[in-house]
């Protein structure tokens, strides 16, 4: 070798230790790092086509509180399974870009789920080699106790579709599953589908100590293990037989919001800070207005106290004096003929744009396609600024007509037009969030606030004329989404206009059902088990918290939190598990426990605080 080729070997050399030391030490802070958090991993090879799915989780993951990282599996491979159990209880494989993963990863899983960790894994994690060639059996059915993809029984059809039944009312109720998106079979639904059809793999048990939560039952009738749970050493697994990064970041957010809930606080016990003030659960009434042909029913139900303060509705008017088209005078016309009557609506609640203008027009012409941005934005923009001359403040609240929301076009055109918050019919029955699209997140700073519906329908409308549900059936819906928010401490939405509760056929009179029904929600609300706020509130305070920085360390046998926000930590809670902390005790935090965790709410304005528990 020449003198020069020595030197540039010995360069090289060098480079390699220095780039290995720095390797080295990078894997050895986060060995070190107490933070407490999830681990998401990812095989870095499958970023680019599937990496919207680490978003999506890592979003969902914001919005409940939960601290999380992103981790690149070859990393993990560095660190020490039984020292990475202390601060990262629980790791999750993702669908899409796990589904290669290095044979490396089956002794360092078992070290880890041996000294307690969780593993959550998902769809199709683990089903190739890292060449990209299906394997025959996955080496993580050893630690799920189920065979993620059956090719000696399915071949070719292997991966198919299906729909989700849960086991039992108490499985779905457990995996925080709304009782509206179940059918009597306990079959998910969605809004104007019936049940829904997701993607699932033919999978099959492989072990008796796994616990079916739901199934996955396909086309030919054969049921496959759709959600199990299954205990491994000292840890636990889940494995979930449905592309739930996928769904969520493609506009189907509940699946894996209520199965992360589930499992990272309530089997996993992590702390968490809660996305509703105070952290108690809460309820939206959005009120949609379309035309003049809603005056007389508004009229009734404030004289029977259908509209009441104590229970501050969103009322979503499109505000022109035409209904179809210009010139029929069907519209609701709040800055002419409608105005006494929208001033009085305008005290009971928030007001907010139901679309633009020309309530049909505007849903025909932007589903046709035939307006795009310009059209539609100067329709959105007068009918907000309508309403916001006669009720003297702000418009941030926006409400699709006939729920025509091309999400590429409308929201963006929302956020620059000033609204904070969206009704919408994606992730339909899931709590208020920052909806995805097409595999992105549409916006940092609109929350959209998902309907919730009993099974295919949502407004009481749709109850009556498309099933002719008794007011029996409605009523316990009402109830079951009470007993939901409040159990889970949640938030959702619940729509429909006003002539629903007059334009009814036969005997499907749902008036006094939701008249009972305020009365139980308001007393709800005066033990504070509940709230009533418009849309905006709760986006508002939603924004606030996810702008928190939340820190939790495990330190010589306590918690330690560290909290900041320059916009101030007041009403803001956390919950951690009541099994292993005791509540803290100080005159700025107030601690109840309910469900097996304590919720602490914060009663100061300080802009920064540290916070300890001690173990139980």
């Amino acid at each position: 070798m020449s003198r020069l080729g020595l030197i540039l070997a010995l360069v090289a050399c060098i480079a390699v230790a220095v780039y290995g030391v720095g390797v080295l030490r990078h894997v050895g802070r986060e060995a070190e790092r107490g933070d407490l958090r999830v681990l998401v991993g990812y095989n870095p090879s499958l970023m680019d086509e599937s990496g919207d799915v680490v978003a999506a989780w890592r979003s969902v993951l914001e919005e409940e509180g939960v601290a999380a990282e992103a981790l690149d599996l070859y990393t993990l491979l560095d660190l020490d399974p039984a020292a990475t159990v202390a601060a990262c209880p629980a790791l999750i494989l993702p669908d899409g870009v796990c589904r290669r993963l290095n044979s490396s990863l089956e002794p360092w899983l078992d070290a880890y789920l041996r000294a307690g960790g969780s593993l959550m894994v998902v769809y199709d994690a683990g089903i190739k080699s890292l060449k990209g060639a299906y394997l025959p059996r996955s080496y993580l059915s050893r630690f799920t106790g189920v065979q993620h993809v059956d090719y000696t029984d399915g071949g070719q059809d292997s991966y198919t579709t299906g729909a989700l039944r849960f086991a039992d009312a108490a499985a779905a109720r457990t995996c925080q599953i709304p009782p509206g998106k179940l059918d009597p079979d306990l079959t998910v639904t969605g809004y104007g589908y019936g049940r829904l059809r997701y993607p699932v793999a033919r999978t099959r048990f492989e072990a008796d100590d796994a616990h079916v939560m739901a199934w996955a039952v396909t086309d030919d009738g054969r049921e496959h293990p759709a959600i199990v749970a299954r205990p491994y050493g000292a840890g636990r697994c889940l494995h979930v037989n449905l592309p739930l990064g996928h769904l969520k970041s493609h506009a189907d957010d509940l699946p894996l919001r209520a199965l992360a809930r589930w499992w990272l606080l309530d089997e996993v016990g992590l702390p968490c800070l809660m996305s509703s003030p105070r952290g108690v659960g809460g309820l939206v009434l959005n009120w949609h207005v379309d035309g003049n042909g809603d005056w007389p029913y508004l009229d009734d139900m404030v004289a029977r106290g259908l509209f009441r303060r104590d229970l501050p509705a969103s009322i979503h008017v499109c505000a022109g004096p035409d209904l179809n088209a210009p010139g029929d005078g069907d519209g609701f016309d709040a800055c002419g003929q409608g105005r006494r009557q929208f001033e009085a609506l305008a005290g009971l609640g928030e007001i907010g744009s139901h679309g633009g203008w020309t309530h049909n027009l505007f849903s025909a012409e932007v589903l046709a396609g035939r307006w795009g941005a310009t059209e539609a934005g100067d329709a959105v923009r007068r009918n907000r600024d309508c309403l916001r001359e006669v009720v003297g403040r702000p418009v941030v609240e926006y409400s699709a007509p006939d729920g025509v929301h091309p999400p590429h076009l409308m929201t963006p055109l929302l956020e620059e037009l000033g609204f904070t918050c969206y009704y919408t019919t994606s992730d339909v029955g899931s709590a208020p969030n920052r909806s995805f699209s097409d595999g992105r997140r549409l916006s940092d700073l609109l929350i959209a606030f998902p309907v919730m519906p009993l099974r295919d329908v949502a407004s009481f409308g749709e109850m009556d004329t498309k099933h002719r549900l008794d007011s029996g059936e409605v009523a316990a819906w009402l109830d079951g989404m009470l007993d939901y928010c409040e159990r889970n401490r949640t938030v959702r939405l619940m729509y429909s206009h006003p002539y629903n509760l007059y334009l009814y056929h036969g005997d499907q009179d749902y008036l006094p059902a939701y008249a009972a029904w305020l009365d139980e929600l308001a007393a709800r609300c005066r033990d504070g088990r509940l709230q009533v706020r418009p849309m905006r509130e709760f986006a508002d305070f939603q924004l606030r918290m996810l702008e928190t920085e939340a820190t939790w360390r495990v330190v010589g046998g306590e918690l330690r939190l560290h909290l900041r926000n320059p916009r101030g930590l007041r009403d803001l809670a956390f919950s951690v598990p009541a099994g292993r902390w005791l509540a803290p005790a100080a005159p700025y935090l107030r601690a109840t426990t309910g469900g097996g965790r304590h919720v602490v709410v914060i009663e100061d304005d300080a802009r920064e605080m540290d916070v300890v528990l001690h173990a139980r």
